[in-house]
């Protein structure tokens, strides 16, 4: 689990390496998966020449997009309105950017991510001490539901003190 002290670069570094990927994956041409995975990696190893992040930081920062993207992915068959939803918020609350950085990597990666999620690790369950992209998160433990509306560690649960929280399905 990342530094507490490091919370506001690790955002920061999480905003910088979307737009890394995102711009990745859209100069690629050819198999997305292959651009996909080359994308995470050349953000990682980015990241990590430059001093910005350690490689363990790089990894989990990586790790945590690729959760929120995947998560994302699921539903981009729908609608924007119905991806706002699922969302539980106002698309106004979620800074312009990053909402529309986070729904490109997800469109371009739908199927990718199919393809990789044998690799990928588990993108259903986010703990205390990660970060987690826009949108509600519910504790695994009492169901209270937790909202970001931009990157941001996620809490121990204020009411039951669980550390284990998965994304709402989506409402029909």
């Amino acid at each position: 689990m990342p530094d507490e002290n490091n919370h506001e670069s690790l955002t920061h570094i999480y905003h910088r390496m979307l737009d890394h990927i995102r711009y990745s994956i859209e100069s690629a041409e050819k198999d997305i998966a292959v651009a996909l995975d080359h994308a995470f990696e050349s953000a990682r190893r980015n990241f990590t020449e430059l001093g910005q992040a350690t490689r363990d930081e790089a990894q989990l920062i990586s790790d945590y997009i690729r959760r929120d993207t995947h998560d994302i992915a699921l539903r981009m068959n729908q609608s924007r309105e119905e991806t706002r939803t699922w969302l539980h918020m106002d698309i106004e609350l979620i800074e312009a950017s990053l909402l529309d950085n986070l729904l490109q990597v997800a469109d371009q990666t739908q199927i990718a991510l199919a393809e990789l999620s044998t690799n990928a690790r588990t993108h259903s369950a986010y703990q205390t001490g990660e970060i987690a992209g826009p949108g509600v998160l519910i504790c695994d433990t009492c169901a209270r539901r937790i909202e970001f509306t931009q990157p941001d560690h996620i809490p121990i649960c204020p009411d039951c003190s669980g550390t284990t929280f998965s994304r709402p399905p989506m409402e029909e």
